[in-house]
């Protein structure tokens, strides 16, 4: 006779020990799904929900699983951290991923900058840094400009310029500064600094997350565009989104 279930002999002390082992780890269990609500916070926090993480299994009791970001993100993040344009109610948002010294990031620049012009009260536009991942790159060091710039509120002026700036390198970075008026010192100390480099980690953390390959790309709304695009496409998208409202 096969014996489809065979209760095993533990000893006294055996079954003390496993009680224990058992006990110790239900509650290790339960401080690893209380850790895994960190991603549904994290999106309560946000300000839009139009952009949802994916559904981990957070309503399975059993679910103990912590996911990274990579399985989680299901559009980009909408926070305070990143530099916005127009207003926060507006009923189409778009997110740009980006690069300063990216020639087509360039010329999508200039027509998202007229897309904004013929919707003022339409479109908020949200930045993302997607610069090279080598800190010492001068295209690392313009996002990290750019935000330090933002630290004395000119990071959209800063941004304009930077765009313009036929030969990008540090002492044109500084250069920069001077024709926004910016304080000098302050710039320095935040350039130097390890704030505004954690922000710009975190976009191309991102931007991995997203399976992003190629700049720029845009969402709007949850409609994704890579690479350059016209002005008439992106407006025949944002009509479509104001129609939905």
């Amino acid at each position: 006779m096969f014996n489809f279930f065979r209760k095993p002999k533990i000893s006294t002390p055996l079954f003390v020990a496993s009680a224990i082992a058992t006990f110790i780890l239900l509650g290790l269990l339960f401080v690893y799904s209380q850790t895994g609500l960190n991603y549904d916070f994290l999106a309560l926090k946000q300000s839009s929900n139009r952009y949802p993480f994916k559904n981990l299994g957070q309503n399975d009791p059993l679910m103990t699983r912590v996911p990274d970001i990579n399985d989680a993100l299901a559009g980009p993040i909408i926070s305070k951290n990143d530099p916005q344009l127009g207003p926060e109610d507006a009923p189409v948002t778009i997110v740009e991923f980006s690069d300063f010294i990216c020639r087509f990031c360039q010329t999508q620049e200039k027509i998202i900058k007229n897309l904004m012009a013929l919707y003022p009260d339409k479109i908020r536009l949200i930045w993302k840094d997607y610069p090279e991942t080598n800190e010492t790159s001068v295209s690392f060091q313009a996002a990290q400009a750019a935000r330090c710039a933002g630290q004395q509120n000119k990071f959209w002026p800063y941004h304009d310029l930077l765009f313009k700036t036929t030969e990008p390198k540090l002492d044109n970075f500084l250069q920069l500064t001077k024709q926004l008026n910016l304080e000098e010192n302050q710039f320095k100390r935040c350039f130097a600094g390890q704030q505004t480099k954690t922000l710009i980690k975190d976009n191309i953390e991102e931007a991995n997350a997203l399976a992003i390959q190629g700049i720029p790309f845009i969402y709007i709304n949850n409609q994704e565009v890579m690479g350059e695009t016209t002005l008439a496409d992106l407006k025949k998208m944002v009509e479509a989104e104001l129609n939905k409202q």
